[in-house]
């Protein structure tokens, strides 16, 4: 038995509500995922063993910056899991999820004490969620218990001036009726011998109310160490010490009904490998692609590739730019040279005949690329390799040589969805720049959506090729569409095929 089978019978087993696995490794990815999206109870994971044993120099920029651990880690918030990196961080995921879910942003903070409101309203900040203004009917109820009127009526509410504690309940039950709140955090500090029955009763009362209103109420209380037990033992209710802790677990919650419950979530229906359509007239072992080979398989899957042509000689080349026309580029086409720029193998905006015979005298090689050049817009960077537990995965970023340098990149399992591909543009920290920052140009998200929509689906079904790298992917002003200009593929050996039920 290995953990999707034990994942497969705690999903079909109606008394339990949430689960959670500790994993070192993971026996078969693509069945792990297809599990996970087949239900909507929550799914925790920690997953160990996360250093590599080896750190080897990588000849493509996929290798470099899809190491193992980030493909767990993006798998499995692909199809909804929650992945974790203590025991404690499980466990607070275990007591978030037996609350009802966080439906929305919108937080409502009430604290005893101001610093731990304000520590819970940078908590809010750092994990997401809003605090929306309470009502001035809310605030007029709070101020009928009232002593010296130091309170601040805000969000967070400080309720250090009210010392009935009995009056919490009422200001929790009103908080939660609040139009537009989605979830409670109370902090609540006490003195052990003295509020020892009112913080009872507000532990009952916060169970109470999450329940008959369906909104999660995380109630982080301080007590000393030997009122723990006792406090837990008040009721069959989370309680958090730290609103830190709350807020972090929340945002899981939050996250969970966002991904499995609203109607726009539509993961990939199986991440199961099909057979190979390229198997059968494909046979490459361990080589890297031509790149007349790169840019047709390309072809095939409607990507954009710049007009070019190979050749060997100056006289094709120049045939070849009088085909294609001027301005041109002309490059090393070589297979065994991967990083054509760092050996001096590119020379761009050939616009004469004489530019191209001197452009030919300076580089040395056997096959050459003449290419129609590319201007005026944004570098990008569409990725892909097999990994040995999920198989084909992409990857996406900004293209150029920042792809290694910033190493700024947003992994999946292959295949995609395009509201998955927009997730992908959105997701690097330079997705600014391909918005148009500051009056820059906007680049075509439309045209880069299906190129990742469509390299994807090429992994997925050719599961031989090893690495791709398209560097770059020149991308247009909006509505101007992208364009390949570089790519490289390596294929691995058919008898791989076979590892972990790839094939």
């Amino acid at each position: 038995l290995d953990e999707n089978d034990y994942l497969e019978f705690l999903i079909s087993d109606p008394g339990t509500k949430t689960i959670g696995l500790y994993l070192e490794s993971v026996s078969h990815g693509r069945r792990l995922m297809d599990l996970a999206a087949s239900t909507q109870k929550p799914v925790v994971v920690l997953k160990s063993n996360t250093n590599r044993a080896s750190n080897q120099i990588a000849r493509f920029h996929t290798t470099a910056l899809a190491g193992n651990d980030e493909v767990v880690s993006s798998a499995l918030s692909q199809t909804g899991i929650h992945r974790v990196d203590t025991l404690q961080e499980m466990m607070n995921a275990f007591k978030i999820f037996s609350l009802p879910f966080m439906k929305g942003p919108n937080l409502a903070i009430i604290s005893r004490s101001g610093g731990s409101a304000v520590m819970a309203a940078d908590a809010a900040h750092r994990y997401g969620f809003k605090m929306i203004p309470f009502s001035e009917d809310f605030f007029n109820h709070v101020r009928k218990k009232v002593r010296a009127g130091v309170i601040r009526m805000t969000n967070p509410l400080d309720l250090g001036d009210v010392f009935d504690l009995e009056f919490y309940k009422e200001v929790l039950e009103r908080a939660l009726q609040e139009e537009g709140v989605d979830g409670v955090l109370f902090s609540h500090s006490y003195l052990p011998g003295i509020d020892e029955m009112t913080t009872k009763n507000l532990v009952r009362s916060s169970m109470e109310l999450s329940s008959f209103y369906q909104k999660p109420v995380c109630l982080c209380l301080i007590p000393d160490s030997s009122e723990w037990i006792m406090m837990r033992k008040t009721a069959d209710f989370p309680i958090f010490t730290e609103p830190d802790d709350a807020l972090k677990a929340l945002a899981l919650s939050l996250k969970h009904y966002r991904n499995k419950f609203e109607a726009d979530f539509h993961p990939c229906n199986t991440f199961e490998i099909p057979s190979s359509k390229g198997q059968s007239t494909r046979k490459q072992s361990d080589k890297i692609f031509s790149p007349g080979e790169v840019f047709e398989l390309l072809r095939g899957y409607d990507l954009p590739v710049a007009d070019y042509k190979l050749v060997k000689d100056y006289e094709e080349a120049l045939g070849a730019a009088a085909l294609i026309d001027y301005p041109v580029a002309l490059k090393i086409a070589d297979s065994d040279v991967v990083h054509k720029t760092d050996v001096g193998g590119v020379r761009l905006n050939i616009e004469t005949p004489d530019e191209l015979k001197r452009a030919f005298q300076d580089l040395k090689g056997d096959c050459f690329l003449i290419q129609k050049m590319v201007n005026m817009g944004h570098e990008v960077f569409i990725g892909g390799k097999h990994d040995p537990e999920f198989g084909p995965v992409i990857l996406f970023g900004l293209g150029g040589i920042f792809v290694e340098a910033i190493k700024d990149v947003v992994i999946k399992v292959a295949p995609i969805t395009e509201r998955e591909a927009g997730e992908m543009i959105q997701g690097v920290r330079g997705s600014a720049l391909l918005n148009g920052f500051r009056g820059g140009l906007k680049a075509d998200l439309e045209s880069i959506k299906r190129c990742l929509v469509s390299v994807s689906r090429l992994l997925y079904e050719h599961p031989e090729i090893q690495q791709l790298d398209i560097n770059p992917l020149i991308v247009l002003r909006e509505g101007q569409g992208c364009m390949v200009v570089d790519a490289r593929i390596l294929s691995i050996a058919e008898c791989s095929l076979n590892k972990r039920g790839f094939q």
